[in-house]
């Protein structure tokens, strides 16, 4: 009997748990929301805040970068946070890897940033600019050989 009341006792703890949560808070929701900052940290954030938090593999650590290989925009994709000199995030860019032909890749993705954050201010062959309402500036670029999305802080 007192076998019983302890596995009812330990489930029903684990069900009330599971409803609740256990009290803890995921650290970067302090630090983050989708309109501010890079990916789902904020800018100024610390970087061992970035290396603990960032879930994707990382590729590069040094000279003032993090570099992970993720997907973005559902492109395989190099993502770089860059800090300043005293380690805190100032901007971020994105390169996409792709067999696609870069202008397809370069137009997809300038549909979803229009989706997200309204025509371009600037536009030219090569390069769009964006205003996010946090006084970000996203600028998605073709120039090179691979498509670009470089996030500033203005």
């Amino acid at each position: 009997m007192k076998a019983r009341n302890f596995i009812t006792f330990i489930c029903t703890s684990l069900v009330m748990i599971m409803l609740n949560g256990c009290g803890t808070e995921d650290v970067t929701k302090a630090f983050s929301s989708e309109e501010t900052g890079f990916r789902t940290f904020e800018w100024g954030v610390p970087g061992y805040l970035v290396r603990k938090e960032e879930a994707a593999p990382i590729m590069y650590e040094g000279d003032g970068r993090l570099m992970y290989w993720d997907k973005s925009f559902g492109y395989d994709s190099n993502i770089t946070y860059c800090f300043s000199e005293d380690n805190k995030l100032n901007h971020g860019y994105i390169t996409i890897e792709s067999d696609e032909d870069k202008n397809v890749t370069f137009n997809n993705i300038a549909s979803e940033l229009e989706g997200l954050y309204g025509e371009p201010y600037e536009k030219t062959t090569n390069h769009y600019r964006y205003l996010r309402s946090d006084n970000t500036t996203i600028y998605l670029s073709k120039d090179g050989v691979e498509v670009a999305i470089l996030y500033t802080q203005n």
